[in-house]
């Protein structure tokens, strides 16, 4: 992907306003991504319990290797953890920005990351 930052809202859940089609919130999962994880997985809206209280939140399994958890009224992050084999971030961080591991960004020779090329989703590395 070219250009600097973050490229604001591709490889995103956006929730708009129904009647005014106004942002009310987003999350990106894959700020300024360098690997092509436009996330294919439909999100899923569930009522979980979080800390005693239900929540009623949207959940997905991205192709960055990460599951996540969010409140769907708000857009807070609840719970971001790999799901598979991850290389290129060890977290997500309570800014709800990945926790970049130095060394697995692409390069002209050639560099493994994961998951790989078919991503967590669809297979393994």
């Amino acid at each position: 992907m070219s250009g600097l930052g973050d490229n604001l809202y591709t490889c995103s859940i956006v929730a708009l306003g129904a009647d005014t089609g106004k942002l009310k919130w987003h999350f990106q999962m894959t700020p300024h991504d360098l690997y092509d994880w436009d996330s294919i997985s439909n999100p899923v809206l569930v009522d979980l319990i979080v800390k005693g209280q239900k929540v009623k939140a949207v959940i997905q399994a991205n192709r960055n290797g990460f599951f996540y958890a969010l409140d769907r009224a708000s857009g807070k992050l609840i719970v971001a953890k790999p799901y598979t084999k991850a290389t290129w971030a060890d977290a997500i961080r309570p800014d709800r920005r990945p926790n970049l591991i130095s060394g697995q960004e692409p390069t002209e020779e050639g560099n493994k990351a994961c998951p790989c090329e078919r991503s967590g989703v669809e297979a393994a590395c």
